[in-house]
């Protein structure tokens, strides 16, 4: 996408990277909570991280696609993460 917004965000093997906005969606999780995922442009992993409120209004403002995954994709996202990460910063 041209002229698409940049932020930096942290994969857990690769550290701090930065992607285009329209590679971030925001994704529902479980006690209303709000995470991130984007996939890593180093090494491919998806990553889903924990969107506090700053970066779920930064995310928002900046129109990042909003998902409500079903119960099956949300078991297998959590299934295939060690941990939830911090979330990303204006590059």
């Amino acid at each position: 996408m041209s002229g698409d917004a940049r932020v930096r965000v942290r994969c857990p093997q690769c550290g701090p990277r930065t992607v285009g906005l329209s590679a971030i969606e925001l994704v529902a999780a479980d006690a209303g909570g709000v995470n991130y995922r984007f996939g890593c442009p180093n090494c491919g992993k998806r990553v889903v991280a924990s969107a506090d409120r700053d970066v779920q209004r930064t995310l928002a403002r900046n129109r990042v696609e909003v998902v409500v995954p079903s119960l099956k994709e949300e078991l297998a996202e959590l299934e295939s993460q060690p941990g939830v990460q911090e979330g990303p910063t204006p590059s």
